[in-house]
């Protein structure tokens, strides 16, 4: 039972693992194309350690099936919305606000089907003018280079700032709402279904008792041994 109970647990960790990633990525203000990555590895993880569909089609219960289209998708939902709700989350219950000044400004531009895309990424500094932990990016030209602007900060400079806009409303209800829906599936489907599988027994072969001992071979007469040949007598002549 200890044994079981550990496999689920890790079970458990190992779908986990990329909204915990996502979550890094996210305080850290990194790229959002590691949205896209990371929703693969979970999908190959999936694959990887999935238990063994040991039990015949016949025992496999109705949960089995649901949790076989859940999970995977329940751990895409994780990490995405984990992307975007793990630095806002930690703003809205950490951040202060602090005054900042942008220092330069990085522009991408990309093609999002018929269209070009462009992206501004802007470095900020402290009034003191050490760098700020990470950028803020947006897909429209929004501030200018030496503005001054206000951001809800980490104190302890591990979070990437955002403005106080975009830490409040439905820009943070409805992905925190998805990811904390999501991590509750995936635990709840990694405890119930990630222990080990109980094979069936193998059908009896025909022909053989299902119980009992096998019944003892009768063991058959053995030839009687030849002896040496009698000696021929010889012809009597004929008179």
């Amino acid at each position: 039972m200890k044994n079981d109970l550990g496999r689920r647990l890790a079970y458990t960790a190992l779908f986990l693992t990329p909204g915990i990633f996502a979550a890094v990525a996210s305080v850290r203000a990194w790229s959002v194309w590691l949205v896209a990555l990371l929703v693969a590895v979970a999908l190959l993880i999936y694959s990887l350690v999935r238990p063994s569909q040991a039990r015949p089609a016949a025992g496999r219960s109705r949960w089995s099936a649901v949790v076989a289209v859940a999970l995977p998708l329940a751990v895409a939902v994780f990490g995405v919305a984990g992307f975007f709700a793990a630095r806002l989350v930690a703003l809205d219950l950490w951040g202060e606000p602090e005054t900042v000044r942008v220092d330069s400004v990085e522009r991408a531009h990309r093609v999002r089907g018929d269209e070009q895309v462009s992206e501004s990424c802007y470095r900020l500094t402290h009034p003191d003018g050490t760098p700020v932990t990470g950028r803020i990016c947006r897909d429209t030209d929004e501030f200018a280079t030496g503005a001054t602007i206000t951001v809800l900060a980490d104190p302890a400079g591990w979070v990437a700032p955002e403005t106080p806009d975009r830490v409040s409303g439905l820009r943070l209800a409805l992905p925190r709402g998805l990811a904390l829906g999501a991590f509750a599936v995936i635990v709840v489907a990694g405890l119930t279904t990630g222990g080990t599988t109980r094979r069936s027994a193998p059908p009896a072969r025909r022909g053989r008792t299902p119980t009992g001992p096998a019944a003892p071979r009768r063991r058959t007469a053995t030839p009687p041994r030849r002896t040496a040949a009698a000696p021929r007598r010889r012809p009597t002549p004929r008179r």
